[in-house]
């Protein structure tokens, strides 16, 4: 899975230049998003066997769609955010960010307890698709 990430995340900093200059940061931002997203349902069809190449391939896509976005989001960031403010933006984003991954998990866990665990998987991954309509709908 390490490895998979590591690809992923390459390839999402190759394309993410390319996509920024033909489309602009915010629809390269939501055309990736939208297109990677839905691969996440690909994991809870996980078992034992070829299907291990479902949760590597909905891995990967996702990957993909989330070095774009933190690349993107960053450049955004450094554009927009006057220097003398900089380093408190980013380390205050990135705390609230790194923050709630305990929360997350814990709140996984317990799901994953009460119901199954195939089935926190489908309620979690069901969920990050139509998280990226938030971005579709905001304000540009």
């Amino acid at each position: 899975m390490l490895t998979n990430g590591s690809a992923s995340g390459i390839v999402g900093a190759l394309l993410a230049n390319g996509f920024s200059r033909r489309f602009g940061t915010v629809r390269e931002l939501l055309l990736l998003q939208a297109a990677t997203a839905p691969f996440a349902l690909l994991v809870p069809l996980t078992t034992v066997g070829p299907e291990l190449l479902l949760f590597a391939t909905g891995g990967f896509f996702v990957g993909i769609g989330i070095s774009v976005a933190n690349i993107v989001v960053g450049s955004v960031r450094q554009t927009y955010c006057p220097p003398h403010l900089l380093g408190r933006v980013v380390a205050t984003t990135m705390m609230i960010n790194h923050s709630t991954i305990p929360v997350g998990s814990l709140l996984g866990g317990v799901l994953g307890d009460a119901i199954g665990y195939r089935p926190a998987m489908w309620i979690t991954t069901g969920l990050v698709a139509p998280c990226r309509l938030i971005l579709a709908m905001s304000p540009p």
